[in-house]
C-alpha cells in the first residue's frame, strides 16, 4: 500500500539459480505455467474499482507482471497506472497476442543495468533507464548490485559495448531458430552450464573459466 493510495503488486522474479535462468530462456519458444498463474493472480487482486495500482517485478518477475497486465480485462487495465519490469525478459511474438501487449505498452517502465541479457532477450526497445551497476557481466541481473543515491538510481547514457556485441548474437540466433531449435538450445546450454556441478551463476562464475569450459 503506497502513500499515494495506490497498491503495488510485486511477482518474485528469478535468483542466482540456474534453474531460474533457465525458466527465462524456455520462454523463448512456450507459455509458462508461471506466466498463467502470475495472470490468474493479477486478474483477482485488481478487484476494486476505486483503486489505482502500480504492478512490476525483477527479472522473470518483470516479465510476469506484464503477461499478467496483458491478459487482465480493458477496465482492469485502465486502473493499472505502471508496469515496472526490472531487468526482465520480454515476449515471443510468435506465442502471444502482440496486440494485447501493445495495448499495455505505454504503462511499461523497463529498468536495466549496463549489461543487460536477460532483460534484452526479445526486441524491447530502449530501456527508460539503464542503472550503473557495483557488479560485472552477468552479476550486474543481481538487482542490489544496482547504484543508488538517496533514493534515486544512478544511472548511464548506454549498454556496454560487450552487451550490445552478446545481445546482438542472442537476437541474430533467436530470430533464426524455429521452436524446436531454441528448446533444444535452452536445454543442452544450461545442461552444460551445470555440466561442472554448478547450480547457480555465482558458482559458476566462482569455479572460473576451466568448469565454464
Amino acid at each position: 500500500h503506497l502513500e499515494d493510495g495506490s497498491i503495488y503488486i510485486a511477482f518474485r522474479g528469478t535468483g542466482d539459480e540456474l534453474v531460474g535462468w533457465r525458466e527465462d530462456f524456455s520462454m523463448s519458444y512456450r507459455i509458462m505455467p508461471s506466466q498463467r498463474l502470475a495472470a490468474e493472480y493479477l486478474k483477482r487482486a485488481v478487484a476494486d474499482p476505486h483503486i489505482r495500482y502500480r504492478t512490476g517485478g525483477h527479472s522473470k518477475g518483470g516479465n510476469l507482471a506484464v503477461y499478467a497486465a496483458m491478459c487482465c480485462s480493458g477496465e482492469q487495465q485502465a486502473q493499472i497506472e505502471r508496469i515496472y519490469s526490472n531487468d526482465g525478459p520480454g515476449f515471443c511474438p510468435d506465442i502471444i497476442d502482440m496486440e494485447r501487449y501493445d495495448a499495455i505498452r505505454p504503462k511499461i517502465c523497463r529498468i536495466v543495468p549496463e549489461f543487460s541479457v536477460v532483460g534484452a532477450l526479445f526486441e524491447q526497445g530502449k530501456p527508460d533507464r539503464i542503472v550503473c551497476s557495483t557488479a560485472s557481466g552477468l552479476m550486474q541481473h543481481d538487482g542490489f548490485s544496482w547504484q543508488i543515491e538517496g533514493d534515486h538510481f544512478v544511472t548511464c547514457e548506454a549498454l556496454s559495448r560487450e552487451c550490445l556485441l552478446c545481445n546482438d548474437i542472442f537476437d541474430t540466433w533467436i530470430e533464426s531458430a524455429a521452436m524446436e531449435q531454441r528448446e533444444t538450445f535452452t536445454r543442452d546450454f544450461f545442461d552444460a552450464l551445470g555440466a561442472g556441478g554448478a547450480k547457480t551463476i555465482s558458482e559458476l562464475s566462482a569455479n572460473g573459466i576451466d568448469s565454464f569450459e
